[in-house]
Order: C-alpha cells, then sequence, then structure tokens
C-alpha cells in the first residue's frame, strides 16, 4: 500500500512539474514571439542636415540643483569634464539603489523631483539615475545628453530590451564620451574615451573597459544592447520642446530595422554616425541640401486609436507617419500605400496596420517613388 501509494505522488509530483513547465513555455513563447515585423526599409536618413538642441534657459532651476546638492563640492579640482563626470557619477550611484526590474516610465520628472521624493528604502529605474546624472552635469557646466541602446529583435532577452546611458561632451577630446552610469564606467580604445556610436561601430569587445568591474563580465552582459542607439533631437532641459522626435544609429548593411520596439518613438534612423559626433557648441543653421525627404512613423497609443480602428480586427496597429526634410517637417507630399495610387497628404497622417503584407512608398511628385517601408503582421 505505501508503495503504490508513493507511485502515485511521484506521479502527481511530475504532473505538476510538467505542468509548471508547461506554462513557463508558454508565457516564453509570448514574450519572444514577434507579431510585427520591419520587412523592409529603404528609408535611412543619409544627410547630415539635422540641427540638435542642448541647454537650457532655466539657469536658475540648475543653480539651484547645484546648490542644494554640493555639486561644485563634489567635483572639485578635476581637471575636466571628464573627470567631473566621473565624480558625479559616483556620487549618484552613492546615493540611488538601482533596480533594474522598475520600469524606465518616460516621464517629466527632473532631477529635482526624483531626488525629493527619495527614502532610505526606493530604489530607482535606470532612467532616473540617468535623468539625475545628466542634470547634475548641466548644473555643473557639462554639456549631457541621455541616449538609449536597444538590443535587436533576433536576441533571446526576455526583460529589458533596451538601457539607458549617458554621453558627456568634452573639450579636452572634442567629442561625446559615454558613461554608463549603472555600471560605473566608460569605455576607451587606446586611451582616447569613445562615444557610444563608436562603440556600436568598433565592437566593445575589442574595446578598453575603464571600470572597477570585470570587463570580460561587462561585455558579455551588455554587448547585445550595443546593436541600436536613440537621442533625442531636442536635448534641452526645462525648454519648450521645439522637436519630439529622436534620432537612431543603427551599425546595419541591410535595408531593414532588426531592433526591438522599433517604432517606439518617432524615430529617424541612419547608419552614419556622424549627427552623433557633432559638437554641441556648432551654430544652428537652416537646411535647404536635402535631397530627398524621409518619413517618421511612431504608433498610436491603444487610447488614443480611432472609433473605426477600434471596431475593424483586421487593423492590428496603427501608426501616426510624418515626412521630414531640412530639419523640419514637410506640408505636402505623397502617398501610396498597399500599391494604390499615390494620394497627396498634409504634414501628418495614420496608416492602419493589417495581417499580412502592409507597403508603404514616398513621393515628391505624385508619380516616382523615392521611399519605400515594409511592414508585415503575422498571428
Amino acid at each position: 500500500m505505501n508503495k503504490k501509494r508513493r507511485v502515485i505522488i511521484c506521479l502527481l509530483i511530475l504532473l505538476i512539474i510538467g505542468f509548471v513547465i508547461g506554462l513557463s513555455f508558454k508565457k516564453y513563447k509570448q514574450t519572444n514571439k514577434n507579431d510585427f515585423n520591419i520587412i523592409k526599409w529603404d528609408n535611412f536618413y543619409e544627410e547630415k542636415n539635422i540641427n540638435l538642441y542642448y541647454g537650457t534657459t532655466e539657469k536658475q532651476v540648475l543653480e539651484q540643483l547645484n546648490y542644494k546638492y554640493k555639486v561644485n563640492d563634489i567635483i572639485a579640482n578635476s581637471k575636466d569634464e571628464l573627470e567631473r563626470a566621473i565624480k558625479i557619477m559616483n556620487w549618484v550611484r552613492n546615493n540611488m539603489k538601482y533596480n533594474k526590474n522598475k520600469k524606465n516610465k518616460v516621464q517629466d520628472k527632473g532631477a529635482a523631483d526624483i531626488l525629493e521624493s527619495k527614502q532610505k528604502s526606493k530604489q530607482y529605474s535606470n532612467l532616473e539615475i540617468c535623468t539625475v546624472f545628466n542634470e547634475l552635469c548641466n548644473s555643473a557646466n557639462i554639456i549631457s545628453r541621455i541616449g538609449k541602446l536597444t538590443i535587436s529583435d533576433s536576441t533571446k532577452i526576455k526583460d529589458n530590451p533596451s538601457f539607458f546611458v549617458c554621453e558627456i561632451w568634452n573639450t579636452k577630446y572634442n567629442k561625446w564620451i559615454m558613461i554608463d552610469v549603472i555600471n560605473g564606467l566608460y569605455v576607451s580604445e587606446k586611451n582616447i574615451p569613445l562615444s557610444t556610436a563608436d562603440i556600436i561601430q568598433k565592437g566593445i569587445y575589442n574595446l578598453q573597459i575603464i571600470s572597477d568591474k570585470s570587463a570580460d563580465k561587462y561585455k558579455k552582459e551588455m554587448s547585445e544592447y550595443f546593436y541600436a542607439y536613440t537621442i533625442k533631437i531636442d536635448n534641452t532641459i526645462y525648454n519648450a520642446k521645439q522637436s519630439n522626435c529622436y534620432v537612431t544609429f543603427i551599425n546595419n548593411k541591410e535595408d531593414r530595422i532588426n531592433m526591438k520596439n522599433p517604432l517606439e518613438y518617432p524615430s529617424i534612423y541612419t547608419k552614419n554616425k556622424y549627427l552623433f559626433e557633432v559638437s554641441p557648441g556648432e551654430e544652428k543653421k537652416q537646411y535647404n541640401s536635402d535631397e530627398v525627404p524621409t518619413m517618421i512613423f511612431s504608433k498610436v497609443m491603444k487610447n488614443k486609436e480611432s472609433k473605426n480602428s477600434k471596431s475593424d480586427k483586421d487593423v492590428k496597429k496603427e501608426l501616426c507617419i510624418g515626412v521630414f526634410k531640412n530639419s523640419s517637417m514637410e506640408e505636402k507630399y505623397y502617398i501610396s500605400i498597399n500599391g494604390s495610387p499615390f494620394e497627396e497628404k498634409n504634414k501628418y497622417f495614420k496608416f492602419e496596420i493589417k495581417k499580412g503584407l502592409n507597403t508603404i512608398k514616398l513621393s515628391k511628385d505624385g508619380k516616382t517613388s523615392i521611399r519605400e517601408v515594409a511592414f508585415e503582421y503575422k498571428e
């Protein structure tokens, strides 16, 4: 009897284990399922005619931040911007506990709001920590910006497909330098600190990690993130924004975008790292030399989708589309959807993604296609 009971118990345990494994596998498949793919992206920006914005007109706010957190004391006796930034990075890491599971919410909270809500047990997201570092640097007259690294869509990382870092402008080297605040380091080659675009282009395994931590461990854990890099066109602090668009650098030879969540932001995609190297002090210009306009896509949030889209079960996603040229949005252009005749559009329009192949062509004259993008939605 005891033997029979043991057999039954063993069978029950095996059934429970099998059930748990089955649920885990189902969840994993759902997490890694790619319903929406970009099949063709003949829409890479190849020019250099985009103005990027830095700094703030609200100097008093930065002065108050500097005074309250004694930033000048933190950076005392520093030789250059890099040394000052490292001291600020160390202060941030000592005073803000990172929680990798806390979601990066895009919000209007600045460093003062984030730090004032601090409690001893409080933990911070990747973006919150980078926001504080970025604003403390600006309060110390270090020009800084926040950027986002993103893995490719073929990478099997279930959580956190993106990772925020900062970059500071260094006058000594006359270049941008990546600061990974979360891991407390920067990257160099032959004693020259590198920008994020440099690292993507050269490959993290070929470079030197300047940190107290294991370089090999960092390279192994972070190498997949150095696939694509996104920055804001307007990196100013506290100001009314002149642009809500982004620029993304991809070191990719294919005419497609192979990154996680590619349409999360309205972004211009480029394979040229020039825009990521431009000095923040470069004079803003009125451009008129772009030969080919570029389409910009951004997903429409579910609560903003039209009633017609919600009632149409065939509509899987809704995108907002505009056309960019010479650092501004075009007022008039022509669009062909799924092979239909070109139709005139003004400023922005919405595009419904349905099951199967979805194509969009852009024309300046309503006759000749100059850009083409193809999406595929599978179920």
